[in-house]
């Protein structure tokens, strides 16, 4: 059985620091060619969809972050018509946003989908993609009422868990394991770390290392009962290069991962849990 990737596309990347790493173009971070071009990116890959954080955050020395408004939805819509298949998902904990998804997935030929955020539960006019991140809210509220449901394990037994618990409460929903990824060499987080100051951690699995590592680890949750995985790329566009140009093939050289974009909108990949409305 094949396995489902997403990538989380945050600033210039997941650690703090990635902003000065090597490589990285963080004057570009609020203009629409930066977000084209990892979107299509990631598109090269097949990945299912690709999610935007609604801010945008940098540390300049330890304790001392700035943090930036970022338009997720504004950059999902900028990036549609300019992609074919990959499905776009802004995060948001607007309520009056679900028009404005509703168009983009019209627009965008079934490819939009929504983060929601806290207990937000939006009706969406023609049922476009959900997911929410089980993060303040236990698993089991998360998985109720959404399609996908994101789950930040540190480790393969916890992924077993709350993927168990995630389908209990909602049986046909989709559970998608959050992983942090550094593609870049062995001494690539260390050379992030010592920049920001600070040994970055981050609220889910942190993996360093190679695509081929990584392909074992991954097939290794599977087994355990993770449908997907939404990888967070350390540093942008390195590591998502690096997903998309050796994680793949490394997966479908495995016969765990498709050799294309199947057929029907994005949430026909996923649980069909509601029927769409017009």
């Amino acid at each position: 059985m094949t396995l489902h990737l997403a990538a989380a596309l945050d600033g210039a990347g997941w650690h703090p620091a990635a902003w000065r790493a090597e490589g990285a173009s963080p004057d570009a971070l609020f203009t629409a060619a930066y977000w084209t071009y990892l979107v299509q990116e990631a598109e090269r890959g097949q990945l299912d969809f690709v999610t935007f954080e609604d801010s945008i955050r940098m540390r300049t020395s330890p304790g001392d972050e700035v943090t930036g408004p970022l338009d997720a939805m504004l950059v999902a819509t900028a990036v549609a018509p300019l992609t074919s298949r990959i499905g776009l998902v802004p995060a948001s904990g607007r309520a009056d946003l679900a028009a404005g998804i509703a168009a983009l997935d019209r627009a965008s030929g079934g490819r939009a989908g929504w983060q929601a955020t806290g207990e937000l539960r939006p009706r969406l006019p023609g049922r476009p993609l959900v997911t929410t991140l089980a993060s303040d809210l236990p698993v089991e509220v998360a998985a109720r009422g959404a399609d996908i449901v994101f789950v930040t394990p540190h480790g393969r037994g916890e992924a077993a868990v709350l993927a168990e618990q995630a389908r209990r409460a909602a049986p046909r929903v989709s559970v998608f394991a959050d992983i942090v990824v550094f593609l870049g060499g062995p001494d690539q987080k260390d050379r992030l770390d010592d920049l920001d100051g600070e040994v970055y951690g981050g609220d889910a699995h942190v993996y360093s290392g190679s695509a081929a590592g990584l392909a074992h680890l991954l097939l290794d949750w599977q087994a355990a009962g993770v449908d997907g995985f939404r990888l967070r790329p350390a540093v942008l566009p390195h590591d998502l290069r690096a997903i998309t140009r050796h994680l793949v093939p490394a997966l479908r050289a495995r016969g765990a991962f498709r050799p294309g974009y199947p057929a029907g909108d994005l949430r026909d990949r996923f649980s069909r849990r509601f029927a769409r409305v017009s």
